[in-house]
Order: structure tokens, then sequence, then C-alpha cells
């Protein structure tokens, strides 16, 4: 069987679930020729720092960003008629 580096994949198995029976229930419906080289393989834990520690910052308003745009606008038509009129 020739193995094509391009397609290998990993899964995280559960950590009291057999390799072979998670492959058979969640792998090879969808990959058919699918199969496991080391079926010891590393065992670790996940610490998914995103999930548990990220505290998402509210958006502002899009009233409130428009208000900004207008301002520097202001500011930049400001600077670029000072520039122009020290010609």
């Amino acid at each position: 069987m020739l193995r094509d580096p391009e397609l290998r994949d990993a899964e995280i198995v559960p950590w009291l679930e057999d390799v072979q029976d998670y492959l058979e229930e969640e792998v090879l419906p969808w990959a058919g020729d699918a199969y496991v080289t080391d079926p010891e393989g590393r065992q670790g834990y996940e610490i998914p720092f995103t999930r548990l520690f990220h505290q998402p910052i509210e958006p502002r308003s899009s009233s409130e960003i428009r208000h900004e745009i207008r301002a520097l606008d202001g500011d930049f038509r400001m600077a670029i008629e000072a520039v122009l009129d020290g010609d």
C-alpha cells in the first residue's frame, strides 16, 4: 500500500476510548481507507486555554466608530490644508 504524506491527519481520541473502536465509529464511515500506524499513539492532555480563559471584548457600536472616523477625517483634512497652505 502506498502512503500519501499529504493525506496524513491526526485525531484526538477520548482518554478512556479504545483507538480501534474510535477509528471504526468516528473515522471509517467518512474515510474508509483510513488506518492507524501506531495504535498506542501519544498520550497526553489537551488544555484548551482559549476556551477556558478567553474573555471576549464587546465590540464598539457602529455609531461610535462612525463618530471616530469623522473626527479623524476632520483632523486629516486640517493637516492636508496646513500642508497645502504652506506652499
